[in-house]
Formats: C-alpha cells, sequence, structure tokens
C-alpha cells in the first residue's frame, strides 16, 4: 500500500513538474480563409454593326435581360448608311437584337447617340446621351436639363443611383446634376475637367453613403481631380499617387477603394494619408478604362485592345490572350452582376459584346 501511494506522489510530481517547466501550448489557430469566386467563365463574343460602330456603356438587369449603348451603323446594298442609326442592344437570355431608342425633343422625334446606361428593374432604366433619359424598356423621356434655369451648360455622360429618385449624372466640363425623383439640382464640382465615371457605395454596418467621381482629360495632361459629392456638396480629396489621366472608380465604403485608367490604383481607405498604390505593374501593360464588381472578391476591369482583367479575392486573371483573343480595338465598360459579365466596346468598324457566363 505505501508502494503503491509513493507510485502515486512520483506520477503527479513527475507530470506536474513538467507542466510547470514547458507550459501548456495551444495549438496554431488555423489560416484564415479567403473568401473567393470563381475564374472560369464561358465566353460568347459577338460583333455589331458596320462602320463606325461601337458601344459605350452596359446594364445587366437579370440573365435574361441586358442593355448596350452607344452608335450602331449599318450598310445598305450601297452602302451607305441606314438612318436613323441604332443607339441600343438587348440581350434577351438568347441572342443580341439592335434597337433605336427614340424620344421626343423639342417637337422633334430624336434617337440620339448614347453614352451611358443604369438600370434597377426591366421596367426602371435610365440611359445617358448628353441628357438623361428615363424608362420602361419600350418608352422614353428625356429630360431637357439645358431648359432649365441653372442648368443650361449640363451635358452628362455616366449615371449612378441607389435609387430613381437619388440619382447622379456626370458628364463634360465637370457637369455634375441631382435628380430626387421630382426636381433637377446642379452640384458645382469645382472643376471644368471631364468627370469620366461615378460610383457609390453604402457602408453595410454604418449606413453612411459616399460617392466618388473621377475627372480628367484622359488624352492631355491638363490635370486630375477625385472628387466626393456628399448630397449637393462636392469635395477634392487626397490623389497622391495617381497619374493624370484617371478613367474608372469602384469601391465598398470602408473596404476597398479602386480607380483605373492610366494603371490601376487601390487604397484601404480615403482618410489615409498614404498615396495611391499602384499594382498594375505585371498584369497590364495597357490603359484600363472602367472597373466594376459584385463585390470586393468579385471585381472586373477592362480596357484597350481587349484587356480583360478578374480577381476573385485572392488571385488576378487576365484572359487577354489566353481565353480572349487581343483586339485591334477597346473595351470601354463592363458590368457584372451575379454569374454573368459583360463588356462592350468596339473592334475594328464593329461594336463588339463580350458576355461570360460563370462555370
Amino acid at each position: 500500500m505505501t508502494k503503491i501511494f509513493l507510485f502515486a506522489l512520483l506520477m503527479i510530481f513527475l507530470f506536474t513538474n513538467s507542466d510547470c517547466k514547458k507550459g501548456i501550448v495551444d495549438p496554431p489557430p488555423p489560416p484564415p480563409v479567403i473568401d473567393t469566386t470563381s475564374h472560369e467563365f464561358v465566353w460568347t463574343i459577338n460583333t455589331l454593326g458596320d462602320a463606325a460602330s461601337q458601344l459605350n456603356d452596359v446594364t445587366i438587369i437579370n440573365d435574361t435581360c441586358a442593355w448596350a449603348v452607344g452608335s450602331i451603323y449599318l450598310l445598305d446594298s450601297n452602302k451607305k448608311f441606314i438612318y436613323p442609326i441604332y443607339n441600343a442592344a438587348y440581350w434577351n437570355g438568347k441572342q443580341w437584337s439592335l434597337k433605336r431608342i427614340s424620344m421626343n425633343f423639342r417637337s422633334n422625334l430624336i434617337t440620339p447617340p448614347l453614352e451611358g446606361t443604369l438600370s434597377f428593374s426591366t421596367t426602371d432604366v435610365w440611359l445617358v446621351g448628353s441628357l438623361p433619359i428615363h424608362g420602361d424598356g419600350q418608352n422614353w423621356n428625356i429630360f431637357d436639363l439645358r431648359s432649365m434655369a441653372g442648368l443650361e451648360n449640363i451635358s452628362v455622360s455616366k449615371a449612378w443611383g441607389s435609387k430613381s429618385s437619388d440619382m447622379y449624372f456626370v458628364g463634360l466640363g465637370g457637369s455634375i446634376v441631382h435628380y430626387n425623383g421630382i426636381s433637377w439640382k446642379k452640384i458645382e464640382s469645382g472643376t471644368t475637367l471631364d468627370i469620366q465615371d461615378i460610383w457609390g457605395s453604402r457602408d453595410s454596418k454604418t449606413g453612411e453613403q459616399q460617392i466618388l467621381a473621377v475627372a480628367s482629360n484622359k488624352f492631355l495632361d491638363v490635370g486630375k481631380k477625385l472628387l466626393q459629392i456628399n448630397n449637393t456638396i462636392t469635395t477634392a480629396i487626397a490623389d497622391s499617387g495617381l497619374p493624370w489621366s484617371l478613367s474608372g472608380v469602384w469601391f465598398e465604403t470602408n473596404e476597398k477603394y479602386y480607380i483605373v485608367g492610366d494603371g490601376m490604383f487601390m487604397k484601404s481607405s480615403l482618410d489615409s494619408d498614404r498615396a495611391w498604390k499602384g499594382f498594375h505593374m505585371g498584369l497590364t501593360t495597357y490603359y484600363t478604362n472602367i472597373i466594376r464588381a459584385n463585390n470586393k472578391n468579385d471585381i472586373v476591369v477592362v480596357g484597350a485592345f481587349g484587356a480583360f482583367l478578374h480577381y476573385n479575392g485572392s488571385t488576378w486573371k487576365n484572359y487577354m490572350g489566353n481565353e480572349l483573343p487581343a483586339v485591334n480595338g477597346s473595351f470601354y465598360s463592363v458590368t457584372i452582376k451575379n454569374n454573368l459579365v459583360i463588356a462592350v466596346g468596339h473592334v475594328g468598324e464593329k461594336a463588339i459584346v463580350v458576355m461570360g457566363k460563370r462555370k
């Protein structure tokens, strides 16, 4: 009995002494899980129109409904242009069809070239062709802003909004105008540079909404501006590290901020004093026109000569020269919604539409 008792004390001492010397070490935490999306898309390429055709912007409503806008010319049997031109293409889930979107303007029926588009549903679609246009997919109304006091010099080309009663339009000569569903208000931009793009995002935690716009000439070094729009007040914010040629902007509030143009640049916080950081080296050497995304883990960038990039949350992939050909032209716009991505622009004398469906 004494031997058993002494043996038990010895075991307790040994284990206790061992624990005191080495300590209890917790296993290392597992590596963080990176939330990624797939790079794998099935691609289709369509060309539309004849000489001098191009598409400038695109919006996806759902898998069976999308609008692309621009100027699409067809030639008759005598190689002469058919008028009026087509200014849109519509995707019905199976094929693209050319459309003439016409409306009454100052007692005339016009079919204007279109530069921008944004949609909220099949019956709530915005188009931009120097002036804002709204319609239900069949009937269209143009807002004659230049007939309104204080808006005589407005000329817009891009649109962003959270809903049709809270819309912002930007364009030539620093034009910014806001629509609240009833009335229009000019917003002073503080610049005469052309505003190339606009994007807004709302912080999911705080409800804070941020709106950013980029302004530059794109082709001449006459300055640049990164603008923040807060209701009807515009402020120029830090643009250190950015080139003079800016073209596109996309971000998630207080998460990631991206700007493209003569390179690709990012920041994690607008309040940071650090300069914008370029990250395009090794991805593409071509000019990047626009950036759009589902979220910070599903981003697409397109540009000159068919540049087409995707970020999946971990890595970037360049499809140009691999799954997609380089082109004698450019992609001017791209949009992605769920598992569908569409880029538009021109190749040679034709408009081009590249559509990818994620596997």
